[in-house]
């Protein structure tokens, strides 16, 4: 009785204390995107055409030729490495532009206006110090806002890389900053 005891405790032990089981049969690397899409040829050599996938949220390295994408946080599709055209990123570079050219903007023209109408002294520079603060924070805000409205997409062609498409490929997700990275350990 005590050894059936002990075995229910070091298997209830080992359970808790190792980190997670695995499945097998997935063995790749899975990279989470925000605003990823994938142009790729499908058809023959002489008749091929080009096609897009845009949203796509997880692409996951199932063997040296195949991806799994899925897009749309629901749709999943196969993919073979050395069909890709073209990977393109949605970078948010914009918005710290637009932050800066707000605040400057908005610092000056608020600075000008409230000191515009105060008498010269002492009144006016706080008048235009005030006026400048606030300008700085509401210009920074509306710059933001509108600079996002515009996004700038950094695109990677794949046709000069032919030999390791799938190399290039890793690289290009790991060295985007703004986009997560998961692998299975």
């Amino acid at each position: 009785m005590k050894t059936l005891k002990l075995k229910y405790f070091i298997i209830a032990t080992i359970l808790l204390i190792s980190s997670s089981v695995y499945s097998q049969s997935d063995t790749g690397h899975t990279y989470y995107t925000d605003d990823f899409s994938i142009r790729y040829f499908t058809g023959t050599p002489g008749k091929s055409t080009i096609n897009t996938l845009k949203n796509i949220n997880a692409v996951n390295f199932m063997n040296d030729s195949m991806i799994k994408l899925t897009y749309y946080y629901v749709n999943v599709d196969y993919l073979n490495i050395n069909s890709i055209y073209e990977v393109s990123f949605q970078n948010n570079t914009n918005s710290k532009i637009g932050v800066w050219t707000g605040m400057i903007l908005g610092g000056a023209i608020c600075g000008y206006a409230a000191g515009a109408d105060v008498s010269p002294g002492v009144g006016r520079v706080f008048s235009v110090i005030g006026g400048s603060v606030i300008g700085v924070l509401l210009g920074g805000y509306m710059g933001s806002a509108l600079a996002n409205l515009f996004p700038t997409y950094s695109t990677y062609d794949f046709k000069s890389h032919i030999k390791n498409k799938e190399k290039e490929l890793k690289r290009i997700l790991r060295i985007n900053k703004q986009h997560h990275y998961s692998s299975d350990y």
